[in-house]
């Protein structure tokens, strides 16, 4: 498994939110969704896909979004994360943001008009076969599985990364045992040596006295009587 970005993060959170509601989670409301934010008006792309149009895209980095959705719904299919079916009755090549255009004037004049009915005309065009990726994707419906749930529910932490935590908390919890331990003899020792050294001082004390005890009594003796 590789690691997600935050970016990412959100969008599975999101389809594992909307199937926890009851709800279906659909890839091109998950696409619309971020086109709305990144002032994507529109994507077509051709019947032979061969290449895609961003209409109203203002810079690179806002298509890449879209297309980090595709990429990542991809691989989430494909690692078994998420299982897919096909919609009823979808077949186009054309999404738009709601937002922004109108989508029943598109396939009248074929025409891609904003939502006051000006032409939208500014487009950026890439040639690529991803419009057939992109086709396949909006017309699925999304299902986590449990593998997805329970990956949320940990933090996106991988089993093997659990595993690892949990090692590494027992040795945490083993070198603290250990620390306690040796603190322990440590002070043991201390008190040790600490009973020793007073037991040998008292024991001094009381030979001092009796030596001075005999050599008063030896004075005592030599001192004749007068």
């Amino acid at each position: 498994m590789r690691d997600f970005s935050e970016f990412e993060k959100d969008i599975i959170k999101r389809i594992v939110s909307d199937s926890n509601k009851g709800q279906i989670a659909s890839s091109v409301n998950i696409i619309i969704d971020e086109m709305e934010k990144v002032n994507i008006a529109a994507i077509e792309w051709d019947n032979t896909y061969t290449f895609v149009k961003f209409y109203g895209v203002e810079n690179d980095k806002s298509y890449a979004k879209v297309l980090d959705i595709i990429f990542l719904l991809k691989y989430l299919e494909e690692s078994r994360y998420i299982y897919s079916h096909l919609k009823k009755g979808t077949n186009s090549n054309f999404i738009c943001a709601s937002k922004f255009v109108k989508h029943g004037d598109y396939y009248i004049t074929k025409n891609i008009l904003s939502s006051d009915g000006v032409h939208v005309n500014e487009y950026l065009m890439i040639h690529t076969d991803i419009g057939k990726e992109i086709e396949e994707r909006s017309k699925k419906l999304i299902h986590p599985s449990y593998l997805l749930i329970d990956l949320v529910l940990k933090d996106f932490k991988t089993p093997e990364q659990r595993k690892f935590e949990i090692q590494l908390n027992e040795a945490k919890k083993q070198t603290n045992y250990s620390r306690g331990a040796l603190y322990a003899s440590l002070a043991a020792l201390v008190l040790s040596l600490v009973s020793t050294l007073f037991t040998t001082c008292t024991d001094t004390k009381i030979e001092n006295k009796q030596l001075n005890q005999i050599i008063q009594s030896i004075e005592k003796q030599a001192i004749p009587k007068k």
